[in-house]
């Protein structure tokens, strides 16, 4: 499966996952002065946050101003990637740089879970 974004083809180079977490938060109990040795504490779970996706890779100009202008206007398209994961997004992050001699712009990406 190639990595795409919308109808776009990206020409990934690099791909980093973040670690999955959970938001657990812990919240105090009055003591019990009967139970001594148990917690005094509860767990709470908050959810999960956004998932986010970091890639590195290369666009002709043509194409990475396209991803500039979704990133602009924050547009919400379909980020598909190559192990599979797939999640409605946005461009969260963009940054690019072009090379004298090269006809491309080799860019970072972070897309983040709308």
């Amino acid at each position: 499966m190639p990595d795409t974004w919308g109808t776009y083809r990206l020409k990934v180079t690099e791909d980093r996952r973040p670690a999955a977490r959970v938001n657990l938060t812990e919240k105090p109990l009055l003591p019990d002065p009967t139970n001594r040795t148990g917690p005094q504490s509860v767990l709470f779970g908050t959810g999960r946050q956004r998932q986010r996706r970091a890639i590195k890779g290369l666009a002709t100009r043509t194409d990475f101003n396209a991803l500039e202008t979704d990133y602009l206007s924050m547009t919400k398209r379909t980020a598909q990637f190559a192990d599979g994961f797939s999640m409605m997004a946005v461009i969260e992050d963009l940054t690019g740089e072009e090379r004298l001699g090269s006809e491309y712009v080799f860019y970072s990406a972070t897309f983040v879970e709308v």
